[in-house]
């Protein structure tokens, strides 16, 4: 007969003062409060809410330019010894007092192999060994198909998911912030909105060829993330699926790839080269917005049309050649490229440009036969107009 876990409150500031360099040392996982030497460890609540809204807080102070890096860093660790008096934590096994059998245990102490605790029913100590746990260990999960399944959960660095799961569920790993490596099998086909979102320790991500489909904003804000590989089942990349990751140096998109869809590589700042595949027709709105390393970028002679403020604020970008394939430029394309010096348009006539998008308002004809002026057209003269072919 199975018994219910039973649940213990403990002072959590005072826990994650003793149990941090137990983590750091490998000795147990972070924020993992165990007390059994049984088969396994429990598995760990999500952050306590004050936490998780204090680190969204912080991230909203980055964005914003109010606070620096090493200044985020420093605060985030510093939250964990600011959030919630008390959380809940539940135990694999039930923990019952020899004397009374009372179940609520109260920690009173730590140290590198041992929790001191004390029956609250009848005050009788006792003496809870820790057992052994490397964090690097991979975490083999059952499941990843359900919305929301393993949202913020502290425990999770590296994870295995297993190879009958096809479907990695909505915002299933959304604030997994100690999340560093995830081995996504053959298996999965379908990778859901905000799987990942806000993973923030996220460090790279293979994403193999079984894919068809991912969500919008799947990778959205994964600011560790330096390397990405997309599968050749892909034909899309999706509204924001990269956005905010800002250590994003180098990605590589396959041949089945059709679209580049809107802010897909929007804000991240550390990309500095990357090669669309020639089966791309369109670019997307916002896709490269905000790309302040990227100094060089080819256009195939596939793509037809360059989305609203596709490459907007890519002040690095000194040169850019507009295949003749391309018949559309939206609105602010290429404004505040700053530094753009040099627009190579392979079919330079029929040029012009409108106020709005529509065919029914009134063109201007610009020349755009002279690479230097054309970049100053592009990125200043013009930028708040659409450009097409008549």
């Amino acid at each position: 007969m199975s018994h219910k876990k039973p649940k213990a409150v403990v002072d959590y500031r005072a826990a994650v003062h003793a149990l941090r360099p137990l983590a750091l040392n490998g000795k147990i996982p972070k924020e993992l409060f165990v007390a059994t030497m049984k088969q396994n460890l429990p598995e760990v609540p999500k952050a306590p809410a004050a936490y998780i809204r204090e680190i969204r807080n912080l991230r909203s102070l980055l964005s914003n330019g109010k606070i620096t890096e090493e200044e985020y860093e420093k605060k985030k660790e510093d939250c964990k010894q600011i959030t919630n008096t008390d959380i809940i934590v539940e135990y694999v096994d039930e923990i019952k007092c020899k004397e009374c059998g009372g179940t609520l245990i109260k920690f009173t102490d730590f140290t590198s192999s041992v929790i001191f605790s004390e029956c609250e029913s009848c005050g009788t100590k006792l003496e809870v060994k820790i057992k052994d746990r490397t964090p690097s260990e991979p975490i083999v999960l059952a499941k990843a198909d359900t919305y929301r399944e393993y949202e913020e959960r502290i425990d999770l660095e590296h994870v295995i998911i297993p190879n009958n799961v096809t479907v990695i569920g909505g915002a299933a790993f959304w604030d997994c912030i100690n999340l560093t490596s995830i081995i996504i099998p053959n298996s999965v086909t379908w990778i859901q909105a905000r799987a990942f979102c806000d993973c923030e320790s996220l460090s790279s991500i293979n994403i193999p060829d079984s894919v068809i489909k991912v969500g919008e904003y799947a990778f959205k804000n994964c600011i560790n993330l330096t390397n990405a590989t997309i599968g050749k089942g892909m034909s899309n990349i999706c509204q924001g699926m990269f956005c905010g990751c800002k250590s994003l140096t180098s990605i590589v998109i396959p041949n089945s790839v059709t679209v580049i869809d809107y802010r897909a590589f929007s804000d991240c700042i550390a990309l500095s080269y990357i090669t669309i595949p020639n089966s791309v027709v369109s670019i997307g709105e916002f896709a490269f917005r905000g790309c302040t390393s990227l100094t060089d970028i080819t256009i195939p002679s596939s793509v037809t049309s360059i989305g609203r403020n596709a490459f907007f604020k890519c002040d690095n970008l000194t040169n850019i050649t507009i295949p003749k394939s391309v018949t559309s430029i939206g609105y602010g394309a290429f404004h505040y490229c700053t530094n753009l010096t040099s627009v190579t348009f392979e079919d330079p006539t029929g040029w012009c440009v409108s106020d709005i998008e529509s065919v029914h308002s009134k063109a201007t004809n610009v020349d755009v036969t002279d690479p230097a002026r054309a970049a100053k057209q592009l990125k200043k003269t013009y930028a708040r107009n659409y450009w097409h072919k008549e």
